[in-house]
Order: structure tokens, then C-alpha cells, then sequence
């Protein structure tokens, strides 16, 4: 018998029944869901490295073009999803490159 092992058992026993009850009770609101990523800029640092794969850019300079471009479409009241090649032709001229 190994006592802490069976704390630790004992722990993760109680961890399975918790998530158990939060799972069995979640409650999904799709759209919304939809609606919130839509408008969520998560994924920017994904297009600076993109950008670092694809050109010669450092990846600093690759994460300033975005975030240029972050800033000039949050200005505008856009949308991840609303942002065009001329956006970041424009947010690269803006930083210099």
C-alpha cells in the first residue's frame, strides 16, 4: 500500500465525478460562440508566423506589420474575417517595409 497513491487516486476519483457534473450540465450557445470567435483577433500571431514562413521578414517585423494591422482594422470597426492583402500591403507601408 502506498499512501500517496491513494491520495492522488482518491483526488483524481473526486476530479472525474466534478467534471463529470459540469459536462453532464454544460449548456452550448453555438451562435454565440460563432459570434464571439468571429470577432476575435486570436489568431494574429498565427499570420505574423505565417508571414515569417512565407518572406524574408524577421519575426519581429512580421509581428509588427500585424499588429499595424490589428490596430487600423480595430479603428475601423472590422472583422478578422473583413481583412483584405491591400490591409496588410498598407499595415506593411506603415511600419516601413
Amino acid at each position: 500500500e502506498v499512501p500517496q497513491l491513494d491520495g492522488a487516486f482518491d483526488a483524481t476519483q473526486g476530479s472525474l465525478q466534478l467534471m463529470t457534473a459540469v459536462i453532464s450540465s454544460l449548456s452550448v450557445h453555438t451562435a454565440r460562440m460563432e459570434e464571439v470567435a468571429s470577432k476575435s483577433w486570436a489568431t494574429a500571431t498565427g499570420l505574423a508566423d505565417e508571414i515569417v514562413r512565407r518572406t524574408p521578414l524577421s519575426f519581429r517585423q512580421a509581428h509588427h506589420v500585424v499588429a499595424r494591422l490589428v490596430r487600423d482594422a480595430l479603428a475601423d470597426d472590422l472583422a478578422p474575417a473583413s481583412v483584405t492583402s491591400e490591409m496588410l500591403d498598407s499595415a506593411c507601408r506603415k511600419v516601413g517595409l
